[in-house]
Formats: C-alpha cells, structure tokens, sequence
C-alpha cells in the first residue's frame, strides 16, 4: 500500500546505457527519481542524495531553515507541544531538565510548580489536551496539568490516594491513559497502561463504579507510547503495537495485538496524522492505519539511518508533522554531531511517497500552532487599524486568533522558532551511470534543469571502474545557456546539482550530460 510504485526513470535512461557508433553521444536529460541511500550508486533508479530539500513526484524543491522567534530558555529543551483551550486560544509550551516555560508573544514564561522538576538527561517531557486541561509528565516527578483557562502555573493532576508517575500519556475516549508507569504500592511497572475514572483524569484510583484502572501486559517488553483516539487507542510496546478498545464494565478496555513483529526502541520516533500512525521500528520506518503495519523505508532510507544512529541516542530523536506540505518529519543524531546534538532531519512526503533529508543542528522538532495576533503584536501588521486591506476583518475575527498547525522546533541556543528563515543550500546527486556503455567517454558538461534560480553549480566525479571511489570534484557554475562545462575522461560518472542558500521557489527536475566517446574497451 505504501511502497513506491515501479517507475518508468529506468526506460528514460536507457539511451545512456546504448553503445553508439558516432562520437557524439545524445544528452537526453536525466529526470531526478526518488531519494534511494539504501540502495548501490551504480544503476540507481533515483538519486543517491537528497540534501536540503523536499521531494515531490517529479522534482525537488527549497527547505527552509528554522528562524528563532522568541528569548531563549534555561537550557536544552526535552519536549515541547502547541495546542489549543476550548475557547481556541493557542497554546506553546516547552519543557527542559527543570522547567516548563508558555510562550507568550516572543518571551517564555516560567509555568513550573514551585521547586521546578528533576527531568533526567535521557528522558523528554510529554503532553496531552483534556478540554482545558494540558497535562504533563515525564517519569520522575508527580504528572501535571495547567488549566489553560484560569491557571498561570502547572500543579500535580492526580488527587485520588493512587498517584501513578508516568512516561507516557494520551486521551482515549474520555479517559486519560498513562504509559510505563510507577507507583507507590508496586514501584516501577514499564509494562503497564493505566487510565483514570471516565472524564475524571484527576482520579486514578481502580474502581468498577469510575471506570478506572490499568492493565499488565504480558508481552511486548516495555510500554513505548500511548497514542489516544476517539474510538481506540494504540499502545506501542518494545516489540508489539496493541489496539486499546473501550468496552465498558466489567473488562472497561481490551487490548489485541494488531503487529507482534514489531514496536518501536524509540517512543519519540511516533507521529500520527489523520488515521495513520508513523514509527521506527528496529527493521526501519513504518506506518499503521490501526488495523497493520506497511513498511515505508524499505531500500530507501531505513539503512541510511540505522547506519549512523545509536540507540544511546534514543531520547535525542524528536518527529513532528507539516500538514500544510503533507510532510512528516524525523529528527535525529546523525554523523557529524556533536555531543548527541540532532543534526539531521528525515523527511517523508506521504502524498507522493518520497523521501530527503535536511542537515541542522537544533535540540527539537514539534508540532506547533501558529500563535495568531496579540493587540501588543497587531503592530507588526500596521499602525493604521482604518485601512481595510491590512485590517479587513474585526479585531474579534477568529482570522487573527492563529490556531493553523505549523512545524516548530528548538535550536541549539534554546529558542523556539519555525521553519520560515531562509532556505537551506540543497544537494541532489545522481546515481553512477556510463554516457557510453560500450567503452570511455569525454564528459563536457553537465546542465541543470532547475525552474525558478540560476544560481546553481554541478559537480561531477568520474573513474575507469564502477568499484573506485568517487570524489566529487569543485563546483562549477552555469554559463549563460545553463551549462557546468567540464573536460572529464571515464567509464563511470556521477554529477550532483547544488543550488544556492537563500533561493526560493525553485523546482530542480534532473540534469543533461554533454559527452563524447572516447573509444570502445
């Protein structure tokens, strides 16, 4: 269901691949297919690099990077949400190692319980929405809520005389449902699932008349995530994914295994949008509709990542959903990092079933809310609240309320912002390919077909054997026709387009390879 469909890019190439009797070879372009790591550079299909861009069916276009918009916090943030209050006000909040920080306008403010938390270096912060309730919790400190309508800071949720402390949380169908669990009477449960009294989430107490209770599962190892619904919840383990059905008293919810294959190592890995949830599993990347799994990084990028990341890096992983873009992205240590600092980003467009990669530094990624119009910051639209084309609605409009969902994150000096700065330097590279099957070739040119820019380099290697190592050699800049000359000798080439930081709109299809023959083996 979600594999990439077979792709006509192979019978594009073949022209390439003919032994010609002339000198002059064709240059027929050769059309960027999907972001494929996992696979050999020779005779790939798609490209063999997709940095700093977003894949579509047939093109690759700009990433933007992450622009601060607020004061930073105390130190590295271990979590953050946005959400909403039933009156729709818009809500960002943050946590780090002892605090938990609202974001109001461009400044945070601290919305700890008095004594601030103790929130281990590998543990994150979690977060869920009960009516006007946001709750909190982390394993090492009593869950919390704010109420997002009269309360200014955070205070412990759980009044009833059992008070489980949790990893994880989520609602389903009215109940808040707490993950991995520790308690007072049987100390720490990472097996458990425990909810409280139906629309009671202050009540944890196991009661028939309530509703409330939790469950040991047998199997699976330890609870991973909780991911709530109306109808169902899912419940991610080491190695199985459950289906958390609400059946009322006495059994109150049934627990079926709809994967015993696999689970995730990575509770942050887990992003859900519409009725499917993404995840990582220890095979690669998968997505389940409830009901099965369908792997969506196989022989695409699966291997790209396990070959760099260490699961001691686990709590560093963080993914978040761009509904806008139809993106879902996965945030993670890669090679190069410093001090197990995310430094990459995989991206997957779940529309056209393609993937690329994006190379920062930051601490997060999440999903976030736009924060809408304060009258302290309906200034940054105009000063003149009587012209009707910077101010067309009325000031009690939902228009500047905000609400709309956007990507967020943290960078690296604890400040919160969206990805709307600048677009990144992209990369795409092509597979190993020979102009001339039958023997060398003189490659001369490499022209980009890039819409929208012209600041735009190619690079190419070349070498006598499809094993030698390839090093791409110095960017080349496009003459006036949108050609990189070069004067290259070989069997085997590869060329990689790169367009420049702060281009926007472009659309980058493929390249055209001016060769000659140079002789049969």
């Amino acid at each position: 269901m979600f594999n990439i469909p077979a792709d006509s890019l192979t019978a594009r190439l073949m022209p390439l691949q003919q032994a010609l009797t002339a000198d002059a070879l064709p240059a027929p372009i050769m059309e960027f297919g999907p972001y494929l790591p996992d696979l050999g550079e020779l005779g790939n299909p798609g490209v063999t690099e997709a940095q700093n861009c977003i894949a579509y069916k047939d093109h690759y276009a700009p990433f933007k990077s992450l622009s601060a918009v607020s004061d930073a916090m105390t130190a590295r943030a271990q979590g953050g949400t946005a959400t909403r209050d039933s009156s729709g006000n818009v809500f960002v909040v943050l946590g780090d190692a002892s605090k938990l920080y609202s974001l109001i306008n461009t400044a945070f403010t601290d919305v700890s319980q008095a004594g601030g938390y103790t929130v281990a270096a590998d543990s994150t912060w979690e977060f869920a929405t009960f009516g006007n309730d946001l709750i909190a919790t982390h394993i090492d400190d009593p869950v919390q809520v704010l109420d997002m309508a009269t309360g200014n800071v955070f205070a412990d949720l759980i009044t009833s005389s059992d008070k489980p402390k949790a990893r994880h949380v989520d609602i389903v169908n009215g109940f808040v449902v707490l993950g991995n669990t520790s308690d007072d009477s049987d100390g720490a449960k990472p097996n458990r699932v425990w909810w409280s009294a139906l629309e009671t989430p202050t009540n944890f107490t196991p009661a028939a008349a309530t509703l409330g209770g939790y469950q040991d599962l047998p199997t699976g190892g330890h609870v991973q995530r909780i991911v709530g619904g109306e109808n169902y919840g899912l419940v991610f383990s080491d190695d199985e994914i459950r289906r958390m059905t609400f059946v009322g008293s006495p059994r109150i919810f049934t627990f079926s295994i709809i994967d015993k294959k696999r689970g995730t190592p990575i509770p942050n890995s887990i992003v859900s949008f519409g009725r499917f949830t993404a995840f990582l599993s220890e095979e690669g990347f998968f997505i389940t509709d409830g009901n099965e799994s369908f792997p969506i990084g196989e022989n695409q990028v699966d291997n790209f990542f396990w070959d760099q990341f260490s699961l001691s890096n686990r709590s560093r992983v963080s993914a978040a959903v761009d509904p806008v873009r139809k993106l879902l992205l996965w945030s993670f240590p890669g090679t190069g990092s410093s001090g197990g600092e995310p430094n990459i980003a995989l991206i997957w467009n779940w529309k056209d079933k393609r993937w690329s990669h994006a190379d920062f530094s930051h601490e997060t990624l999440i999903r976030s809310r736009d924060q809408g119009y304060t009258l302290d910051t309906l200034d940054t639209v105009g000063t003149d609240i009587d012209d009707a084309s910077l101010f067309p609605f009325s000031f009690d409009s939902p228009a500047w309320q905000g609400g709309d969902i956007v990507l967020g994150g943290v960078d690296t000096s604890h400040r919160y912002g969206t990805f709307t700065g600048t677009t990144l330097a992209a990369q795409i590279d092509t597979g190993r390919f020979q102009p001339n099957s039958a023997g060398l070739a003189d490659l001369t040119g490499i022209s980009p077909i890039v819409e929208g820019s012209t600041a735009v380099t190619a690079k190419i290697a070349a070498a006598q054997q499809a094993g030698a190592t390839f090093t791409l050699g110095s960017a080349v800049a496009m003459n006036s026709f949108g050609k990189a000359n070069f004067s290259s000798n070989g069997q085997y080439f590869k060329a990689a387009t790169i367009i420049a930081a702060a281009e926007t709109g472009w659309k980058s299809r493929g390249v055209r390879v001016h060769a000659t023959s140079a002789g049969d083996l």
